[in-house]
């Protein structure tokens, strides 16, 4: 009877330790695979919210992708649209941006610096996925424009694919001036093509955006736009500590980010022309021809201060004063804003007196006036 029963315990002991193999067979395997989640979307929580914070898609670093003096020869001009809502906000909590805006527009201040040949760069190493070229260079400023541009918004640009789901893309490029072909392989820094105003362009610039799986995410944050996988950068803004604009979580590499967080960099109301001219400067001459060559009045007309600010809100007020030599020679506080400008220009002016132009200092000052204060100030002089 009982060794009649053996061969059933070595049986027995026989399914266990297949059993016990299995099950770590079966560990060892989700392991080494990341998980049982791992081709699953990043859990909804504030642990792992941020793409860039996680190790199963890590992100590349990216450099500026233009070639340029940020504050002094390009500006951002808008950001990523990181409210799912009809309303807009940027990174900063400001609203330099619009309604599902999907990158960063580097823009240059005219015309008539594209010829200048500013490098559009990559961001980083990968593949081209995709390249366009043979779309004209022509501002958009009708909606008609905009409908004829259906499916080419982006007007000569390039893809690039990099590691783990992630993509850059670069658009509104010169025409004729990609340098890359579908399947080229490029390092960071390689020459794309050079700064242009193909597709929907209002004004010459670059429009950069990264996305990572397709989904849209902001470069400045790591967050992701718009999706319930992830937490978004607008609970960050409506967060009680939206005020802090670290970019510790940034795709940016640090290079970038010593650029890109500078004062002259702000989202919010930024100052990028104030002269004098002898002519009126209106938005379209600004944009089109540039900074006009001024300096001096003597023997003018007239004598006219221009303005260019971008990202202004609404209520916002622009006040300009021209003094001369001995006193104010005029100032007007200009009215509240109905909207918000993504670009405003305005210009005062006055006529030569009667008895010439005052020899001396001519002074020309900016302010923009947000709920009775001076957020941002600028001034030009000229010796007469």
């Amino acid at each position: 009877m009982f060794n009649s029963q053996r061969p059933n315990i070595k049986k027995l002991n026989f399914s266990a330790s297949f059993v016990t193999f299995y099950c770590l067979l079966v560990l060892f395997a989700i392991v080494f695979s990341g998980g049982s989640s791992a081709m699953t979307p990043i859990n909804h929580s504030k642990s792992n919210s941020n793409i860039n914070s996680t190790s199963r898609y890590p992100s590349p670093k990216f450099q500026l992708p233009i070639s340029c003096q940020l504050g002094e020869s390009c500006f951002v001009q808008q950001y990523v649209d990181v409210d799912p809502s009809v309303k807009h906000h940027d990174y900063q909590c400001n609203q330099a941006s619009y309604d599902n805006h999907k990158g960063t527009d580097f823009r240059l201040l005219s015309i008539r610096q594209v010829s200048q040949n500013f490098p559009v760069i990559a961001a980083s190493d990968g593949l081209i996925k995709a390249a366009r070229d043979g779309a004209t260079d022509k501002l958009v400023t009708t909606q008609q424009e905009v409908k004829q541009l259906s499916g080419k918004e982006c007007g000569n640009g390039v893809v690039i694919k990099h590691d783990n789901g992630w993509e850059t893309q670069y658009c509104h490029l010169r025409k004729g001036s990609i340098q890359v072909s579908q399947g080229n392989q490029v390092k960071t820094g390689d020459l794309l093509g050079y700064v242009g105003h193909s597709g929907k362009a209002a004004f010459p610039h670059l429009h950069f955006s990264v996305r990572h799986f397709d989904q849209v995410i902001d470069p400045f944050t790591g967050l992701a736009v718009n999706n319930k996988n992830y937490q978004t950068q607008i609970d960050r803004c409506n967060s009680p500590v939206k005020k802090n604009k670290s970019l510790k979580n940034s795709l940016w590499h640090s290079s970038a980010q010593k650029q890109l967080v500078q004062p002259k960099a702000n989202s919010d109301a930024k100052i990028l022309a104030l002269g004098f001219s002898i002519n009126t400067m209106g938005l379209s001459d600004l944009t089109s021809h540039g900074l006009p060559n001024f300096k001096s009045i003597k023997n003018m007309p007239a004598v006219v201060l221009y303005s260019w600010i971008i990202n202004l809100q609404q209520q916002d007020r622009i006040r300009l004063t021209i003094f001369s030599p001995t006193g104010t020679l005029i100032d007007v506080p200009g009215k509240a804003l109905q909207r918000n400008k993504a670009q405003y220009s305005w210009y005062i002016g006055k006529r030569m007196p009667e008895a010439g132009w005052q020899k001396g200092t001519y002074t020309g000052r900016l302010q923009v006036i947000r709920n009775g204060k001076v957020i941002r100030s600028k001034k030009v002089r000229f010796e007469m």
